[in-house]
């Protein structure tokens, strides 16, 4: 069964662009009325037969996800702006200690992850930095970013400062080879429930 829940993608080293330090810098970061509440995940990529519970934002984007099991994760959501492009920061957040082994925890540290995003009234789309495209890019310096390797090439950690990753983003936030569309996460907003 294809995985296809985003907090999935943060937790998976080697699926996703992971940096230590945030994406955003504080002064880029806005503020969305419209996105607490509850979201429908419609698509996951090129997968649009998704089945699991609605995604809950809360009023401080705190992201209550599900995957196609149900089984729930938090994490942090920023959205931020860079050339007038809307991004979002994912972190993972606290974690349910009581369906996590404690000597686990201990070994995981949260790291940031970066989608552009696209906001209309009622949709929601997800384009999570391409990780391929983006290891491509560092090994042939196209992109030169602070970066830990590990011990093999898919292996690595970005360290890049937030005003690096905001220079980063201002050249290739639009580069549909570093967001392809076709990785998006379609959300549908939930229509208030009639009483």
């Amino acid at each position: 069964m294809k995985q296809f829940a985003l907090v999935g993608l943060v937790l998976l080293g080697g699926c996703v662009v992971q940096s230590f330090h945030p994406f955003y810098r504080d002064a880029a970061k806005v503020e969305l009325p419209q996105v607490p509440g509850e979201w429908n995940l419609i698509a996951a990529g090129n997968d649009t037969n998704v089945t699991c519970k609605p995604w809950v934002f809360t009023a401080d984007y705190g992201l209550l996800t599900y995957d196609e099991k149900d089984v729930p994760s938090k994490l942090q959501a920023t959205f931020f702006k860079v050339d007038n492009q809307l991004f979002c920061d994912f972190q993972a957040s606290d974690a349910d200690q009581a369906k996590i082994n404690a000597y686990w925890i201990f070994h995981v540290r949260p790291v940031h992850t970066v989608c552009k995003a696209q906001l209309d009234s009622r949709q929601l789309t997800l384009i999570p930095l391409n990780f391929d495209w983006f290891k491509k890019a560092l090994v042939s310096k196209q992109v030169d970013l602070p970066h830990l390797k590990g011990k093999n090439d898919d292996d690595f950690l970005v360290t890049a400062t937030p005003d690096q990753w905001a220079l980063f983003l201002e050249k290739y936030g639009a580069d549909t080879n570093a967001f392809p569309r076709d990785s998006a996460y379609i959300l549908k907003k939930c229509e208030p429930s009639k009483q």
